[in-house]
C-alpha cells in the first residue's frame, strides 16, 4: 500500500517514545553509522544525494515537536541544516529540546560520510538503510549505475505504508492487548574517573571468517562469541573494584525477521546477559555456554512477545494516553530509573552484515557503529560486519582506556586476531544532565 510523501508529521513509534521524555535540555541519546570512501567527498555531490533521499524516506529527516499531549516526529525542510563540515566527530549532542532544529545530521570531512540520529527517530537497521541510501545516490549523482537491492530504493520510489509502521502495536495488538510485568537487579556499572564532555571511541577490526570459525568451534554464534569476550573484559574490571554485583549485557534483536516485519522505524528489543564473578572465574569455555543458554531463552518467541507487552502495554493505556506530555515526563523519568540504566552494565549492539550491490560496495573502504552517551552507563559497544571485517566500536566517556585494554587482552588468550586502531575523541562544551 502507497501513501503520499507529503506528509508532515507522524507520531512516535513503541519503541521511540520514550527517548524525549528522558531526554535534557543538554542530552539525547543518539548513536551513529559511517562510512568510508575511496575518494575525498564532494560536498555538492553530496548535498544532492540528501536531497534525494529526503524526498524517499522523509521520515528520518524530522525535528521534533511537541504539543500538550505528546511529542512528535515533523519534516525537517532545510537539507542544508542537516548536512554538515565537521573534523572527525562522533556522536555530538542533540539538543532536541528546540524544535527548530533537526534531531538527525549527516555529517562529512576527507572521505567519510557519517549518519547521527536520535534513537526515537529509528534503530540500527533503520540508520545503516538510510546510509546506504545516500552513499547509493551519491554515486548516481555521480552518473553510476546502483541496482535496487539490499536495502536500496530508487528516489522516484513510492514510500509504502509498511516502511513506517509501528510494528511493536501490531505485535501487542495480535496477542491480546495485555500488559505484562519485570524486574531485574542492578547490574556492575563500569566507573572510572569521566572526561567531561569527551566520548572516545577505540574500534578494534577483527578478521570475520577467523571469528566466525572460532565461534562455531564453541558451538556458539559470532554475537554469542563476542559478548562472552566483552563479558570477560568487564568482569575483570569488576573484581579488579570490588563489585560482587553481576555484569550485565543488553543485547538488542532487530525484531524484523522474526515477526515478518518492513519497517524502517524503531522495530529493535533488548534482552540481557547476566553473569555472575564466581561464574567469569570459571573460564570463557563455561562463560560462552551460560551465553548460549541465556540468548536461547533470551529470543524465545514468547519471551520476546511477553516482553513486547510489557513495552507496549501501559503507553497504550487510556489514562497514559490523555496524560499531559509534562506529566508524562515524569512518570517516564521515574520509570528509566528504576527499570533503565542501573539494571546493565552496557549495552552492545551487533548489527550484522551491510550488504550492498558490488556496483556501490566497491567504493566503500569500511563502515563504522557507535553509541552515543547514555545517562548512566560509562562504556558501549556495537559492532558491523563489512567486507571480509567485522569493526567492534567501543565508545567511553572514562579517561583511562582500562575496559579496552581489557578487551585486547581477553581477545589475546583467546587467540582473536585483530587490529585495535588509534582513538578518536569528541570533546562538547555540553555534558548530560542529572
Amino acid at each position: 500500500m502507497k501513501i503520499e510523501k507529503a506528509w508532515n508529521s507522524l507520531s512516535l513509534d513503541s519503541g521511540g517514545i520514550l527517548y524525549p521524555y528522558i531526554a535534557t535540555k543538554s542530552w539525547a541519546q543518539g548513536f551513529r553509522m559511517e562510512a568510508r570512501l575511496d575518494e575525498k567527498v564532494d560536498y555538492e555531490t553530496l548535498l544532492q544525494a540528501v536531497d534525494r533521499v529526503r524526498e524517499r524516506l522523509p521520515y528520518h529527516f524530522v525535528t521534533l515537536s511537541k504539543s500538550f499531549m505528546q511529542y512528535r516526529l515533523s519534516k525537517f525542510q532545510k537539507t542544508t541544516d542537516i548536512l554538515i563540515q565537521q573534523t572527525d566527530q562522533l556522536c555530538a549532542m542533540f539538543h532536541v529540546k528546540d524544535d527548530t532544529q533537526p534531531v538527525v545530521r549527516i555529517t562529512y570531512w576527507d572521505d567519510c560520510i557519517g549518519f547521527e540520529l536520535f534513537h526515537a527517530v529509528t534503530d540500527g537497521y533503520g540508520a545503516s538503510v538510510v546510509l546506504k541510501n545516500i552513499l547509493a545516490e551519491y554515486y548516481r549523482v555521480k552518473g553510476e549505475t546502483i541496482p535496487e537491492e539490499d536495502g536500496i530504493f530508487s528516489p522516484e520510489s513510492q514510500l509504502q505504508v509498511n516502511e513506517i509502521r509501528d510494528s511493536f502495536l501490531d505485535v501487542f495488538f495480535r496477542n491480546n492487548g495485555k500488559s505484562s510485568s519485570r524486574s531485574e537487579p542492578a547490574a556492575y556499572q563500569y566507573n572510572g574517573a569521566k572526561a567531561t564532555g569527551t566520548l572516545r571511541l577505540t574500534t578494534f577490526e577483527l578478521p570475520i571468517e577467523e571469528v566466525k570459525k572460532l565461534a562455531a568451534a564453541h558451538h556458539v554464534s559470532v554475537t554469542q562469541y563476542l559478548t562472552a569476550l566483552y563479558t570477560k573484559a568487564l568482569s575483570c574490571c569488576a573484581e579488579a573494584d570490588g563489585s560482587r554485583k553481576p555484569v550485565k549485557v543488553e543485547i538488542p534483536l532487530n525484531m524484523r525477521n522474526r515477526f515478518l516485519s518492513h519497517t524502517l522505524r524503531n522495530f529493535s528489543l533488548y534482552f540481557m546477559t547476566c553473569i555472575s564473578p564466581e561464574e567469569t572465574r570459571q573460564g570463557i569455555e563455561d562463560i560462552l555456554q551460560k551465553m548460549k543458554q541465556q540468548f536461547r531463552s533470551g529470543t524465545d518467541l514468547q519471551k520476546l512477545i511477553n516482553d513486547v507487552k510489557a513495552n507496549v502495554g501501559q503507553a497504550n493505556t487510556p489514562v497514559f494516553r490523555m496524560m499531559p506530555r509534562r506529566l508524562k515526563h515524569l512518570v517516564l523519568k521515574t520509570g528509566t530509573k528504576i527499570y533503565g540504566e542501573r539494571l546493565q552494565t552496557t549495552p552492545f549492539s551487533n548489527l550484522g552484515v551491510v550488504k550492498m550491490p558490488a556496483e556501490l560496495e566497491q567504493h566503500i573502504k569500511s563502515f563504522g557503529f557507535m553509541i552515543g552517551q547514555t545517562q548512566i552507563n560509562t562504556v558501549y559497544a556495537a559492532a558491523v560486519t563489512f567486507k571480509d571485517t567485522l569493526y567492534w566500536d567501543i565508545t567511553s566517556v572514562v579517561q583511562e582506556d582500562r575496559i579496552e585494554t581489557m578487551l585486547e587482552k581477553t581477545l589475546d588468550e583467546c587467540g582473536v586476531p585483530y587490529v585495535r586502531c588509534a582513538a578518536r575523541t569528541n570533546r562538547e562544551s555540553d555534558t548530560p544532565e542529572e
